[in-house]
C-alpha cells in the first residue's frame, strides 16, 4: 500500500514538473522509493524527486537506457 500511495505521490509530482515542456500523457516507469525519495525511469533516463515534493531533476543523460533503479541499503 505504501509503495502504490508513493506512485500515486510521484505521478502527481511528475506532472507538475514535466506540463510546462509538452502536453499530453507521461510514462513513468519502475518507480523505487526510499525514506526521502523517488526515482523512476522517463524517457529512458533516471529521475529522481523528494518525497516531499518538487521538480524531479534528472540523474543520466546520454546514450542507453536506464532501467531498474534500485536503493542500496
Amino acid at each position: 500500500m505504501k509503495k502504490l500511495m508513493g506512485f500515486v505521490i510521484l505521478a502527481g509530482f511528475c506532472l507538475g514538473s514535466f506540463g510546462a515542456q509538452a502536453a499530453g500523457p507521461y510514462l513513468v516507469q519502475q518507480p523505487t522509493v526510499s525514506r526521502t525519495q523517488i526515482v523512476f525511469v522517463y524517457a529512458d533516463d533516471l529521475w529522481v524527486v523528494s518525497r516531499d515534493g518538487g521538480n524531479a531533476r534528472r540523474l543520466t543523460t546520454g546514450v542507453g537506457i536506464e532501467s531498474n533503479p534500485y536503493f542500496s541499503p
